[in-house]
């Protein structure tokens, strides 16, 4: 097993995120803090973080990944309009408390990558706005890849000693793990499908 390059965020916020993005940007994996837990993030392209995901996680190929999504994407804003009439879930959506899923027809603005990689529907989580995993978000073209970092199954890492003891089980660790002094809620967002609506 080798060991995983790790990096504490509080230390150099501008420049852990800057590294982060060069990690991603070569189609590596990362983990990184987000507002709920700790999450395994990746690039859409090139596809080889995708696919690590689901290796590192040992996860069914049926189960898709979301994709986080900076509020500056247009693919946010998209997203957002399907909540036009239903005005009691926008402030959720846009504080990261709630993912929506969604078909692709109703995103134009989803690249071509993320519709090649993950056909179907697609869920969306806007992370909460003052979390530095929006700063990566911005660096990465306001897209992510992301599940949480936990063998599935498994309950995600929520603190720094959760993610090391999973990431020291991995036979090959994620490209780059950030941690955290921050505190994570722990909860999931509350999901709603409106693919079929």
């Amino acid at each position: 097993m080798s060991a995983a390059v790790t990096l504490w965020l509080e230390d150099d916020i501008p420049g852990v995120i800057k590294q982060a993005a060069t990690v991603l940007a070569a189609g590596a994996v990362i983990v990184f803090p987000t507002d709920t837990v700790y999450g395994l993030l990746a690039a859409i392209t090139p596809a080889s973080g995708y696919k690590m995901i689901y290796q590192l996680k040992q996860r069914s190929r049926t189960k898709p990944l979301q994709l986080l999504v900076n509020k500056q994407h247009a693919v946010f804003k998209e997203a957002s309009l399907c909540l036009a009439k239903l005005p009691q879930y926008r402030t959720q959506f846009a504080s990261g408390r709630l993912t929506i899923v969604l078909s692709p027809a109703t995103l134009p603005a989803l690249p071509s990558t993320v519709k090649k990689q993950q056909p179907g529907n697609i869920g969306l989580r806007c992370p909460a706005e003052t979390h530095p995993v929006q700063q990566l978000l911005q660096r990465a073209e306001g897209l992510l890849w992301a599940s949480s970092a936990n063998r599935s199954g498994s309950p995600p890492a929520v603190t720094a000693n959760d993610v090391m003891s999973w990431a020291n089980s991995l036979a090959q660790p994620p490209g780059l793990i950030v941690l955290t002094n921050l505190s994570a809620s722990g909860q999931p967002s509350t999901i709603l499908d409106l693919a079929c609506s």
